[in-house]
């Protein structure tokens, strides 16, 4: 079984008028393939997810791709989200064939011209691997859920507690996306804007 997983993370003040560049990411940690093992084993929403995954009897192949964290800030710079959109085009096809795909995201980042920053890069993920390999996406409780987000991933897992339980909710995307993978599950995604 083959899983690539990425992290691109960062909630959006979009009042705030300082700019989230690429340094943003770097000071929060901005990581790529096996560094991010190294970096990120036992940390955050990777951290969970690569407990998860260890803990299952059958060999699993992990795929690191891209991980980059910011603080909370402006908006992100285009030229920010176009090297992000590269990095994980670039990563899903070179492990393709895949069994499944975890990203973890906000759920509420904008860039200078993309309000939707994580369906935007959901769909160009979605593209890469098509409709049959199971997306599971991990967001936090202020993310801004929208269609374009639900019509992209087999499955959501949000925050559950304040303070924020990101290893936790790593390690419960993983141990749901091995079931979908297996085909065991078949989870129904269901969105109603209020």
């Amino acid at each position: 079984m083959r899983i690539a997983f990425a992290q691109i993370w960062q909630e959006t003040h979009t009042f705030n008028p300082i700019m989230t560049s690429l340094e943003d990411f770097k000071q929060g940690g901005l990581y790529f393939g096996d560094e991010i093992f190294e970096k990120m084993e036992n940390l955050g929403e990777i951290g969970g997810f690569i407990k998860a995954i260890k803990e299952e009897t059958e060999p699993i192949k992990l795929l690191p791709i891209l991980r980059a964290w910011a603080m909370s800030g402006g908006k992100i710079s285009d030229s920010t989200l176009k090297l992000f959109e590269k990095e994980l085009v670039n990563g899903l096809e070179q492990d393709l064939p895949l069994d499944g795909v975890y990203l973890s995201m906000h759920g509420a980042a904008a860039s200078e011209n993309v309000d939707d920053f994580e369906g935007y890069l959901l769909i160009a993920a979605r593209k890469v691997v098509g409709d049959s390999i199971p997306i599971l996406a991990s967001f936090d409780h202020h993310a801004n859920i929208t269609k374009l987000i639900v019509d992209q991933v087999d499955a959501l897992i949000g925050y559950q507690t304040q303070p924020h339980d990101p290893f936790e909710t790593g390690y419960r995307s993983g141990k749901m996306l091995i079931p979908i993978i297996k085909k065991e599950v078949n989870p129904t995604i269901a969105w109603q804007k209020i």
